[in-house]
């Protein structure tokens, strides 16, 4: 059975990252295992449930590069990763802003764990995610990155950003000021759709208000002249719906007055 055999027999049960038959580097026979990858667990237990039992499935840890791949790949800057970086002071980024959080964008072979190994070189790596776009076959991984501090998180753009990984696809780095714009823009959006909605209760209690006033013979406007809904009228003119008597003349200032 050939690599391109197992993928696509592995397939049925979801999308498939790789699917890898372990040979002898020498001879290149099968070591009788291999390795398949989902992009998602649902995906890889509904093989191991329903996978011919030839197969002997098993979960499995995701396999581990090669150690001098590792070395080679790992770290931008040769070997830092074998010292603590723990150790390493605190940057002084004069472009270091409020951000802490980042964007990647990656060559599709890098998977989680080589992105966080790489990440994580720069201390106070909080969260690293990466999902891959395009299907049947990723073209491209997009990742999220934050950091516990925005001297790091601008620390890690600078170093990190057109760094080649794996050699010839460079990775674009960026900050993340869409995510607090959107929190933003969606807590406006929330308040406003609240405010339409109690505008539109107010207006239907209104509406009911008007309809029994109109059922109990009285004018509508009423209610709507105490809720200040109807323009005052220019000549004077009362909105009341009975015959009111001739307004009268005030009295002056100075008239004396005596108590009832």
């Amino acid at each position: 059975m050939t690599d391109s055999e197992l993928y696509d027999y592995f397939k049925i049960f979801g999308d498939v990252d790789y699917a890898t038959i372990m040979r002898d580097r020498e001879t290149r026979e099968s070591k009788g295992f291999a390795y398949v990858k989902y992009f998602k667990f649902s995906h890889a237990a509904a093989a191991f449930e329903g996978c011919d039992r030839k197969y002997k499935a098993v979960f499995a840890e995701p396999r581990k590069s090669n150690v001098k791949n590792d070395d080679k790949y790992s770290s931008p800057w040769g070997s830092l990763n074998k010292i603590n970086s723990a150790a390493l002071p605190i940057p002084d980024v004069s472009s270091a802003s409020s951000y802490t959080k980042l964007i990647a964008i990656v060559s599709p072979q890098v998977n989680q764990d080589q992105l966080w190994k790489l990440f994580d070189i720069v201390p106070g790596l909080d969260y690293c995610h990466l999902r891959l776009e395009g299907r049947p076959k990723p073209n491209r991984g997009i990742a999220s990155i934050v950091y516990n501090s925005s001297q790091w998180a601008a620390y890690a753009k600078e170093k990190l950003h057109g760094f080649e990984y794996p050699p010839g696809n460079r990775i674009i780095v960026k900050p993340d000021h869409e995510g607090l714009r959107n929190l933003d823009s969606g807590r406006s959006s929330s308040s406003e759709r609240q405010k339409q909605a109690d505008i539109f209760q107010i207006a239907e209690t209104i509406a009911q208000a008007s309809n029994l006033i109109q059922a109990a013979g009285l004018s509508p406007d009423i209610l709507q002249a105490k809720l200040g809904l109807l323009p005052i009228s220019k000549d004077g003119e009362s909105q009341c719906n009975v015959k009111l008597p001739d307004p009268q003349p005030l009295a002056s200032m100075d008239q004396e007055t005596v108590s009832r």
